[in-house]
């Protein structure tokens, strides 16, 4: 027992070494034990927030560590012991959790009569069952019911003890993994009557190959844009994974298209329904038009440029985002920018809470800064997008690695839910001013993920489940709806601005004038030599000099080549094809923490 101790101590050790954390890590970033639905401690388990009772552990678990997680699974360890897990592993595409054990486990129960146990025919009260392929852990009183499967062959579970004092034996003497989950959801169930037992053994026969089945594994992914959606693919090695419960909510308000065939388990959850795809296939697609590289052009004048003396939180970061985005900054805007974030990022080394590896990360794991740390974010990726970079934003990948992978939200305390949402508000946009499509899916998931936890408390009500989901305000509704838009609600004029269908690259301040699809642009030159900036559309346009310019061409690429026939204003005239105009110029909203619910 000790060897297999060191041996999984040991490849922990190699396991943390070559990974450094460094991955997305979602609801996994702490050193808890976390399942959907379930209060996993040393002591042993219970149903969350449903007044189940707890399944003790034959011993309290000892060494409980990490062993390899990332944002959708995760592995724990613990010393091995005789009737102990010394393995849970927890993979967010499949239901429940899985246990592994190396002797065979014993759970303990305190209740006054023994549990009822149902398999596929029949239901058997405080006697042990005959082998089968799963058994559903049941009671008189309502609470709901815990289905165990065994997928290496049919294992009986004995029942022993007395009134107060109940062991479960199961897999006795077995090694191998076992699953655990709630067929039912969280949802309370009487097991005292025999049809309700009758028919609770009834759907999980037909519904047996999902929840009993080994976790899908994922072979691949494919994300691209198509028209004005984004449509992503991912692929497994068999039917059942778990259609995440953020695209079942989010589908309702019309920010997520479920593509695959799924069916619906009727297990409510308090992040949502369950339901498994039907295919090995899980296809969703999202509105998100794509953006121009570069600043949008626009016709018109904006107000006097300002950015703000410092980052001080998501007010300034917001303001000097969408001012870096202004066709008409001064060509000193982006040094300037860069100033901003240096200072912000050690700002942020004073507060930062590093994952317990080490590895020197921003994030904040309670979300306290979470507001800041996206503030700093859009900023960094305005000053990419505006010059038309892929450069890294370190940022923004650190928000990345918070999202959950059911809940499409940044993972974090009940207590920062507001700045959480304003987080995943501004990454949401970031992500959208990105070209990568694996980035903006991030961006439409994050976006997503606001209007599945403003369905959220209507969801629960429904299923008699803990209501403490709030609405989620969006800071600024208006430019996430022109970015990302669903339904009927109003998009800001700004926001559709940044979806003009010309970006330009390049450090000029432009002025642009003109009416609809023509557009005079201009810019103050006081050399004489040939230079480069980029006009990038996925229209063909009318381009031509209009005065001091002795060259001026575009290539293929979008890459205009020019040179000035005399120092001072030079202007250039785009034509857009009919049927397509440019927008007007207008200020980005004023930033406001509760300007409108999602």
């Amino acid at each position: 027992m000790k060897s297999l101790a060191r041996v999984f101590s040991l490849l922990l050790a190699a396991l943390a070494a070559v990974a450094g954390y460094s991955q997305a890590y979602g609801v996994f970033g702490g050193s808890d034990i976390v399942v959907p639905g379930f209060n996993i401690s040393s002591q042993g388990i219970r149903v969350s927030s449903a007044g189940g009772d707890l399944l003790r552990f034959d011993q309290p678990l000892e060494g409980v560590k990490v062993l390899s997680r990332s944002d959708r699974q995760a592995m724990y360890f613990a010393e091995p012991q005789a009737w102990c897990p010394d393995r849970i592993r927890v993979d967010l595409r499949s239901p429940g959790f899985e246990i592994h054990t190396s002797f065979g486990l014993q759970l303990h129960l305190s209740t006054l009569q023994a549990p009822i146990l149902t398999v596929d025919d029949a239901s058997y009260d405080g006697i042990t069952t005959p082998a089968k392929d799963w058994v559903l852990i049941g009671h008189r009183d309502k609470q709901p019911p815990i289905l165990l499967a065994f997928p290496d062959g049919p294992q009986a579970v004995e029942v022993s003890g007395r009134a107060g004092n109940w062991t479960l034996t199961i897999a006795k003497g077995h090694e191998g993994w076992f699953r655990v989950c709630l067929p039912l959801g969280q949802e309370r169930q009487s097991a005292s009557h025999v049809s309700a037992l009758g028919a609770i053994a009834k759907k999980l026969v037909s519904e047996a190959e999902y929840w009993t089945a080994p976790s899908p594994v994922l072979e691949s992914f494919k994300v691209h844009q198509d028209g004005d959606e984004l449509r992503a693919l991912w692929m497994f090695d068999r039917p059942g994974a778990l259609v995440p419960p953020a695209a079942l909510l989010s589908a309702i308000p019309g920010s997520t298209k479920i593509i695959s065939a799924y069916v619906d388990a009727a297990a409510p959850m308090e992040d949502g329904p369950t339901a498994f795809c039907t295919t090995n296939r899980l296809e969703l697609r999202f509105p998100m038009p794509k953006l121009q590289p570069g600043r949008p052009l626009g016709q018109g004048e904006f107000s006097r440029f300002l950015l703000p003396a410092e980052l001080t939180g998501p007010k300034e970061g917001f303001e000097a985002a969408m001012a870096l985005m202004r066709f008409d900054r001064p060509s000193t805007a982006a040094s300037e920018a860069e100033s901003l974030l240096e200072a912000h990022r050690r700002s942020i080394e004073i507060w930062a809470r590093p994952l317990d590896s080490g590895s020197g990360t921003h994030v904040d794991l309670k979300g306290d800064q979470v507001d800041k740390i996206a503030a700093g974010a859009l900023v960094q990726q305005a000053v990419n997008a505006s010059a038309g970079s892929s450069a890294r934003n370190q940022l923004l990948a650190e928000l990345l690695w918070q999202r959950g992978w059911r809940t499409w939200a940044i993972h974090g305390d009940e207590s920062t839910a507001d700045k959480r949402a304003a987080a995943a508000g501004f990454a949401a946009i970031a992500c959208a001013l990105d070209q990568d499509p694996a980035r903006r899916l991030d961006g439409a998931m994050l976006r997503a993920g606001l209007d599945a936890q403003n369905e959220l408390p209507r969801y629960r009500a429904e299923h008699g489940l803990k209501d403490s989901a709030t609405a989620n305000r969006a800071p600024v509704p208006g430019i996430l709806q022109a970015l990302m838009p669903r339904g009927d609600a109003e998009a800001h004029p700004f926001g559709l601005l940044l979806r003009s269908p010309v970006g330009f690259t390049g450090d000029r301040k432009l002025s642009v004038s003109g009416v609809r699809r023509e557009a005079r642009f201009g810019w103050f030159e006081n050399e004489l030599r040939t230079s480069q900036f980029t006009l990038a559309s996925d229209l063909e346009f009318g381009f031509a000099p209009v005065a001091q310019l002795s060259l001026l061409e575009r290539d293929p690429d979008g890459i205009v080549t020019y040179r000035p026939s005399a120092p001072g204003f030079c202007r250039a005239l785009i034509r857009l094809p009919e049927g397509t105009v440019f927008p007007p110029a207008v200020d980005p909203p004023a930033y406001s923490a509760t300007e409108s619910t999602l």
